[in-house]
């Protein structure tokens, strides 16, 4: 098959997976005014990609114009998703992501954030972190009294937690489990006044850094290629504007690409500025692993149901049709292969 027959064979994909849903997913259009949608997002490596797609023009490319709301948990912009008022809610997959799809019926995630990786594969971003004196021969057994351990419980984070105290043959009733924000992780180790955290970087980073905790286990050693974080879409680009949707994606999934990359000249310009974090740390981080692709592990989604509905934390557990749709990031995929292919022909 010649070039120019691959470049004609993907553009005609792209156009066709675009147009799979009726009348409202027309070709893109992004000449005249920008479509405004509104965004959530924190100053943290998880959300790079946002940032770095702003920076670099990519949502411009779309003919979308972004406005970044800062949440500081992802439950906090769940009401706003739900009545409209956020169009795109990026952050940590939990239970009440779940709970407001199950309920509402207007919400869906439409891509993978943050996986933890596989055992063997690339550093560590998340992980389980202990004070140094609380530990015998590396085994948490030995901590005195009850363990007074920092964790959310309503995300992938849980589920580490009791695994985590399973290898070490300890019961929750063994420990202290509660929550804190992860700025105030490094001092709380540090001070004494927690054993043991379960977090993501740059706290990993920075608690180690204290030199009162070492790392006990891993994320992907516990929870092997966890999905740690999701984008979900309410229902104007789910329903309404789905184009827009599909154009969000495009310009996501691209910066994706970029931020694969790892801590190059150009990534480290712009998270130094948009994270606020110092240049020299964002170079010795431990980058969260992000897929190309954006598709989502629903294979661990429905393991975390399982864990989340015996903790009580679930209305009830949803199929994967009912939690996750892939036509966004399908048609990002086959629009950044149309590109991709004609710019290898030019």
């Amino acid at each position: 098959m010649t070039k120019r027959m691959l470049i004609a064979l993907a553009l005609l994909t792209a156009l066709l997976l675009s147009a799979c849903g009726g009348e409202d997913d027309a070709p893109l259009e992004t000449a005249g005014t920008p479509d405004r949608i509104k965004v959530s997002t924190l100053p943290l490596l998880s959300f790079a990609p946002l940032f770095i797609a702003e920076e670099e023009g990519f949502y411009a490319e779309q003919g979308l114009e972004v406005e970044f709301v800062d949440l500081r948990r992802t439950q906090f912009g769940l009401p706003a998703l739900v009545t409209g008022q956020l169009d795109v809610l990026a952050g940590a997959l939990n239970s009440g992501t779940l709970n407001a799809i199950a309920r509402t019926g207007n919400v869906r995630i439409v891509a993978g954030g943050s996986h933890i990786g596989y055992p063997g594969e690339g550093c560590t971003w998340f992980a389980v972190l202990a004070r140094k004196d609380v530990l015998q021969n590396g085994n948490l057994r030995h901590a005195p009294d009850k363990l007074r351990l920092i964790s959310p419980m309503d995300m992938v984070h849980g589920m580490v937690v009791d695994r985590l105290l399973a290898d070490a043959g300890l019961s929750r009733d063994e420990v202290e489990i509660r929550f804190a924000q992860q700025p105030a992780l490094p001092e709380a180790v540090a001070s004494g006044a927690a054993d043991v955290v379960i977090t993501s970087e740059p706290w990993v980073t920075r608690t180690l850094d204290t030199g009162k905790a070492v790392m006990v286990a891993a994320g992907q050693d516990l929870v092997p290629g966890g999905q740690a974080g999701s984008i979900a879409y309410g229902r104007r680009l789910l329903e309404h504007e789905p184009d827009v949707g599909r154009r969000f994606m495009v310009a996501n999934l691209k910066a994706v690409r970029q931020y694969n990359e790892g801590p190059t000249e150009r990534n480290l310009d712009i998270l130094e500025r948009r994270l606020g974090q110092d240049r020299e740390l964002l170079r010795r981080l431990c980058w969260s692993d992000l897929r190309n692709d954006g598709v989502l592990n629903v294979e661990n989604v429905m393991d975390f149901q399982d864990w989340a509905d015996k903790e009580g934390l679930l209305d009830h557990k949803l199929e994967p049709d009912e939690f996750w749709d892939p036509a966004f990031v399908e048609h990002a995929n086959a629009v950044l292969r149309a590109e991709q292919v004609h710019a290898g022909g030019e």
